[in-house]
């Protein structure tokens, strides 16, 4: 049962409130191993729900007024993923450790990072990007409208862009583009002059470093914001 990746997939899953119907799988959705879930039925034997650490969820979701909004709990433990009519990857892996079929025992070595493997810090030339952009998003020098990013996510980060140097890139800097794309740049909603600069900040280092699928989405939420309030919004 476990020897294959089992995928789940939410279609429209933001019809009704993910972090309501959700809730169970988001509060162990961090580490997925040796997982059980309380159904709430006491005297019966399949009471509780054993999780295969080879489970994995991926949702769809809508951008509009007939949807729920996703909660900044969710958003903290969820790659946000932007797909578009023109969106065109030209990034391949560039060796062949992924052909066919792939046990998961062979992904989970491949795509897991042990934190204690993890050394990754301002001397890795792509994270020192993404902690520019994060800085930018919560300092002082600014007076308002700061983001601050969660150790879990700063986490997360760090494990990606570490497995993804591990397997190679052709661009060696595309893993700070999908980090910035899918993890800190989800998590922009506000409004104010202040927070504007901040984006306007944060698009330069974009445009500075060539991140192209983070500058558009950037572009996008600043083209898309109120000039009249300055308010900004991934999800609008």
């Amino acid at each position: 049962f476990n020897d294959f990746l089992k995928i789940v997939l939410l279609d429209e899953a933001n019809l009704s409130s993910i972090e309501h119907y959700w809730s169970d799988f988001l509060s162990i959705c961090d580490n997925f191993e040796n997982k059980s879930i309380d159904l709430g039925i006491p005297g019966i034997d399949a009471r509780f729900l054993e999780l295969p650490s080879s489970l994995r969820f991926i949702a769809t979701i809508n951008n509009d007024s007939t949807v729920e909004p996703l909660s900044e709990r969710l958003i903290d433990r969820a790659a946000i993923i932007t797909l578009s009519n023109d969106h065109i990857n030209d990034d391949f892996i560039s060796n062949n450790l992924l052909n066919g079929a792939i046990p998961y025992n062979i992904l989970k070595e491949i795509f897991t990072v042990n934190i204690q493997d993890n050394d990754i810090d301002n001397s890795d030339f792509s994270f020192s990007i993404v902690s520019n952009i994060m800085n930018e998003l919560k300092t002082d020098s600014i007076k308002g409208g700061q983001i601050q990013v969660s150790n879990r996510k700063i986490n997360t980060i760090k494990n990606y862009i570490k497995m993804a140097n591990d397997i190679g890139f052709e661009n060696h800097l595309s893993p700070a583009d999908y980090a910035i794309s899918q993890h800190i740049l989800p998590k922009i909603k506000g409004h104010g002059p202040s927070l504007k600069i901040r984006l306007e900040n944060i698009l330069k280092i974009l445009k500075d470093n060539d991140l192209k699928n983070s500058q558009k989405i950037l572009t996008n939420i600043l083209n898309n914001g109120n000039n009249f309030t300055d308010s900004f919004d991934f999800f609008n």
